[in-house]
């Protein structure tokens, strides 16, 4: 079976009535500042529990959220470190301003780092002009990512897709597919 199809299958299985996470996977840590936010997240999103699942499903790698306006320069919102051990993601720390709505940009950067779980070359993305631009300061973004943050910022807004209503399924397939979205606009 391929392994889009059990990654896919264990998220499900995850989220489903009998198998459920209680919450957001112990190696990811959030400031206490959105402790809330992120409680709302996954009460009412189903693409940020498939996120969260994803990241459970990866128990050596540490994901620690904050918010952090010094550490983003000009007019970043937010920015994702990412730390490797023998080509292996180990931690990934994201640092969020404030004054923007921390559930897009959660969501967003959640979906950088599943973007590298799933071992998306960025550079080779970039090249071959598939929904990635590469920034002058060297940094990466992706329309999968964009895409991502906009529909969790819709889920939560709305309140489709809680936990009490909603199968999570057609949401979990559609942000983890490949397909082809339409090109990124330059800034």
């Amino acid at each position: 079976m391929p392994s889009a199809v059990i990654a896919l299958a264990s998220m499900l299985a995850l989220m489903s009535p009998g198998g459920s996470m209680p919450g957001p996977p112990p190696n990811l840590r959030v400031d206490p500042a959105l402790e809330r936010v992120v409680a709302r997240m996954w009460r009412t999103s189903p693409v940020f529990r498939a996120q969260c699942a994803r990241i459970a499903d990866e128990p050596t790698l540490f994901v620690a959220v904050w918010y952090d306006e010094r550490a983003l320069h000009g007019r970043r919102r937010a920015v994702t470190t990412f730390v490797r051990h023998a080509r292996r993601l180990v931690s990934a720390q994201v640092r969020l301003s404030r004054g923007h709505d921390p559930v897009e940009l959660l969501a967003h950067e959640l979906e950088h780092i599943v973007e590298q779980l799933d071992g998306v070359d960025l550079s080779v993305a970039v090249l071959r002009g598939d929904q990635v631009r590469r920034a002058r300061d060297g940094s990466f973004e992706t329309r999968r990512a964009i895409e991502a943050g906009l529909r969790v910022q819709r889920e939560v807004r709305h309140g489709r897709g809680s936990l009490a209503s909603a199968d999570p399924a057609p949401d979990v397939a559609a942000t983890h597919s490949q397909q082809r979205l339409p090109p990124l606009r330059p800034r």
